[in-house]
């Protein structure tokens, strides 16, 4: 007999193409009626509340006179809550997103009792690699989701997956999505006949006699007659037995008297497009968004968190709740419609604001830390403080851009007692009554340059800080001048490289004697798909901007940094209609600027465009003459391989696929592309897709943006068949707006890891930041008391691992740094030196920040990390 677990929940889409206000006075009906059925129908037993708890904030923050209600419903076991905050995307966001995604998560669980030990994923567009060792982290050893699986993985429902580290959890995949028992009819006998149907297509594909039915929908509300039907199905259903039923319940009967190794064991990431969609196209749909996510996110992980860490370790307060408040703002954004832009444009612009708060928090925050710390350092007559800060876990030599505010138009800075050069790249004359109310209340005018310089500087501490010295002068020379030439070639010790009349860019690696040439071509084509989707219309016509030579060069040379900056239009069709015909009647105003910095390893590229068409894509190509099968991005805490050409691109029609299946792929902020003796990175800065093309597959094509009018259209060359989401216009969507993209080159000896792409990226990323003492702010504080050191180091990470986050622990005095392995092999995890700051006790922690076993010291105090296996993520607690 086969045992039929009927799970009743919801799929509660908190924003998607209806706003978040209006789908709360839905949900404010939705629990109130789940509340009275099951208090009423103890036959009832279980309700799974979608694995995600804002749901539950969202409800009590208008309902709050029901939170013992559902504390006791929870108790019983009966309301089955978390363990997410949100219903993440897990391609797109940061890995130490999706961590504080399920603390925080799990925290606001224990507000009511307890949570679902389940990975619940049921409509993220694909699955990360990753998942199985963050679910680990928590002590979760289950996982649920429906997307990216197919035959060609596994012919169960039910197997192993396992992260790249060798962490597993026991996996069900629901292979016709969490919504086959919607809205069961309440005759018996139709439903029945339905649930047959079922039950017969998913016995082909179970490991054990039980099979899985959810019983809900988006925003469906609870089925109050599914305790009728059940006991009527199994008097009419001889074969068959019918239970309201959860997760666990299932997975336990699918266990039972069977050993783990009795499964398939899969690996990696799961993006199959065979049984259900995977959207291949929301990687670069709203560019503005990704990127609004991509800063705050670097915000708060690489500049907030580890100086208030500094700060907490110098004595400062550590606010613990305006971090979480910033976290908890983008983790809204997070969920699966709303960071991957399949929503209206109302949706959208909720998220900018959402954003717009993060970042405000975070911004404030750090700047009163900094200035905490700065008003704590011993005063030097006749020299104002810039602190220069190393949030990175090494001590870093480079060049530093930072902001000075002086009343004289000429200065020197010192390191110590050593001049240090530096090169002014703009100045202007500000009224600081403007940023600090007091001196325009006292009737006063204040006036002074605001100064934008590079600066060059060496030997930052690792995670920590060093102050150099600004002295004003009445006269002298101004830093180094900057000069305007009539040429095209720019170079550092590392590189030349020459711009082209066609607008592409020849680049020179002097050190090992290779040389790029034409890099940097756009590519503009047709867009005839949606938010979920990048379809090229039936009729292309794709243009390469190397087919125009109209446009204007002028490079400019300084001592610490030289820069080509090119200008120019790409003329492209304004519609579908116009490229169907190849009338180009659109001009889009492109600038580039391409920058070289003193002693960098690193090609900086900053691209500005005014986006003056519709309904099209626009990449960015790099030709690198590197053939080779695969490519390298960053993934969540790792690297990823995976391959430039997808064999099922050829027969997909054949065999029925929801979509074709292109490479089209996700990266976190690098791709590279190498074959073992060289390689060449492309890193970026919130543009999060990439495909490899040409014949020889030898191009690194970057997604710069996608521009569409639709939140969901119907067949799609790329996707036949009906619309995914819904047939609603989204012109903000077409991108016609101003954007700013960021790009590194960086050519490289060796693989991917020899090569240190993975710490390059991010290098850039995180540069080193400053901050000027000044008597002229916007709050008035307490001035600091105590005194701190001119100079400070909280710890150096001697290890070619990554630092994932350094940060306050959330529940005790104590600090977690959290780091990884990059590489897909084992690695020595070398040490951790402190430097400034000793530590009674050290611990390794899981991800819920609990005590794992207690790690010996070396009689200097450091401590060795040991063997990191392929991806392994690792978190300290330094007490």
């Amino acid at each position: 007999m086969t045992t039929v677990h009927i799970i009743p929940h919801t799929h509660w889409d908190r924003e998607w193409y209806f706003t978040f206000e209006q789908s709360r006075v839905l949900l404010v009906y939705f629990m109130d009626e789940l509340l009275e059925v099951l208090e009423k129908d103890p036959e009832f037993k279980y309700f799974v509340l979608d694995g995600q708890t804002v749901i539950l904030e969202d409800y009590l923050e208008v309902r709050p006179e029901n939170k013992e209600r559902i504390k006791k419903l929870v108790a019983e076991g009966r309301l089955i809550i978390g363990p997410w905050y949100t219903q993440t995307d897990e391609l797109l966001v940061s890995g130490e997103s999706i961590v504080r995604n399920l603390y925080y998560g799990i925290k606001k669980c224990l507000e009511f009792g307890d949570y679902m030990k389940i990975g619940y994923l049921p409509d993220s567009f694909g699955q990360s690699a990753q998942i199985p060792q963050i679910l680990g982290g928590f002590g979760i050893k289950k996982a649920v989701f429906w997307r990216g699986l197919s035959e060609r993985h596994t012919k169960y429902t039910e197997f192993i997956w396992e992260s790249p580290d060798g962490s597993r959890v026991f996996a069900v995949n629901m292979p016709m999505g969490y919504a086959i028992g919607k809205y069961l009819p309440h005759d018996v006998k139709e439903t029945h006949e339905r649930l047959l149907l079922l039950i017969d297509k998913l016995k082909e594909k179970a490991a054990s006699d039980n099979v899985l039915i959810p019983n809900g929908h988006d925003q469906m509300p609870v089925q109050k007659d599914l305790t009728y039907l059940v006991r009527e199905l199994n008097k009419i259903d001889k074969e068959n037995k019918y239970v309201i039923s959860n997760f666990d319940n299932y997975i336990e009967k699918v266990l039972e008297g069977k050993k783990l190794g009795e499964f398939e064991a899969v690996q990696g990431e799961l993006t199959h497009q065979k049984y259900m969609r995977i959207h291949r196209g929301i990687y670069s749909t709203r560019y503005d968004l990704k990127k609004a996510n991509f800063d705050v996110e670097n915000l708060l992980v690489n500049y907030l968190e580890p100086i208030l860490t500094i700060g907490y370790t110098l004595g400062l307060p550590y606010p613990q709740g305006l971090v979480e408040k910033a976290w908890k703002e983008i983790l809204k954004n997070h969920a699966h419609d709303s960071i991957c832009s399949c929503c209206t444009d109302e949706v959208h612009k909720d998220m900018e604001c959402r954003f717009k708060q993060a970042s405000e928090i975070s911004k404030s925050l750090l700047e009163l830390t900094l200035r905490k710390i700065s008003e704590g350092l011993p005063e030097v007559s006749g020299r104002e403080q810039l602190l220069v800060f190393n949030t990175l876990p090494y001590s870093k030599d480079g060049i530093l851009r930072a902001t000075l505010y002086t009343d004289k138009n000429k200065f020197r800075i010192y390191d110590g007692e050593e001049e240090v050069k530096y090169q002014v790249l703009n100045k202007k004359i500000v009224d600081m009554g403007k940023k600090d109310r007091r001196i325009a209340a006292r009737g006063e005018k204040l006036f002074l340059n605001e100064v934008e310089v590079l600066v060059e500087v060496h030997n930052v501490p690792p995670l920590g800080y060093k102050t150099l010295y600004v002295v004003p002068l009445e006269d002298g020379e101004p830093g180094e001048r900057i000069e305007m030439r009539n040429s095209s070639v720019i170079e550092n010790e590392y590189y030349r490289i020459k711009a082209n009349k066609d607008g592409t860019i020849d680049l020179c690696d002097k050190v090992n004697n290779l040389k790029w040439e034409r890099l940097m071509v756009f590519e503009d084509g047709g867009d005839a798909g949606d938010e979920y989707n990048y379809s090229p219309p039936k009729r292309d016509y794709v243009i390469y901007s190397t087919d125009d030579e109209e446009m204007s060069i002028k490079t400019v040379y300084g001592a610490l940094n030289q820069q080509i900056v090119i200008e120019r239009n790409l003329r492209v069709p304004w519609n579908l209609e116009e490229r169907e015909k190849g009338v180009t009647s659109a001009e889009i105003p492109v600038k580039i600027e391409v920058s070289l910095e003193k002693g960098s390893r690193i090609v900086k590229v900053k691209i500005n465009i005014r986006n003056k068409a519709c309904d099209h894509r626009l990449r960015l190509l790099f030709k690198t003459g590197i053939k080779t099968e695969t490519s390298f991005a960053d993934q969540q805490f790792g690297i990823i391989e995976r391959k430039n050409k997808l064999p099922e691109e050829d027969f997909w029609k054949e065999e029925n696929w929801q979509e074709k299946p292109i490479p089209l792929y996700p990266m976190q902020s690098f791709v590279d592309l190498n074959n073992k003796e060289y390689g060449f990175a492309v890193i970026t800065s919130g543009i999060k897709e990439y495909e490899i093309i040409g014949e020889k597959f030898d191009t690194i094509a970057i997604t710069l943006f996608r521009s569409v009018g639709y939140l969901g259209k119907r067949e799609l060359l790329y996707r036949p068949g009906r619309p995914s989401g819904v047939e609603v216009e989204t012109s903000d969507s077409q991108m016609l707006r101003e954007m700013e993209f960021e790009v590194f080159l960086y050519p490289h000896r060796g693989d991917t890891i020899e090569g240190k792409v993975p710490q390059i990226a991010k290098e850039c990323q995180v540069p080193l930041i400053s901050y000027q003492r000044l008597p002229y702010n916007v709050f008035v504080i307490s001035e600091e008391r105590q005194r701190l050191p001119s100079a400070y180091s909280l710890l150096k990470l001697d290890s070619t691992a990554i630092m994932s986050t350094i940060k306050k622990a959330e529940r005790e005095d104590a600090v977690i740094l959290r780091i990884y392995n990059p590489a897909l092999r084992k690695i020595n995890g070398g040490s951790i030196y402190f430097v400034d700051k000793k530590y009674d006790e050290i611990y390794i922690t899981d991800l819920k920040e609990d005590n794992v076993h207690q790690l010996n010291k070396k009689d200097n105090g450091s401590i060795d990390i040991g063997e990191l296996q392929s991806c392994q993520l690792v978190s300290f607690k330094f007490v």
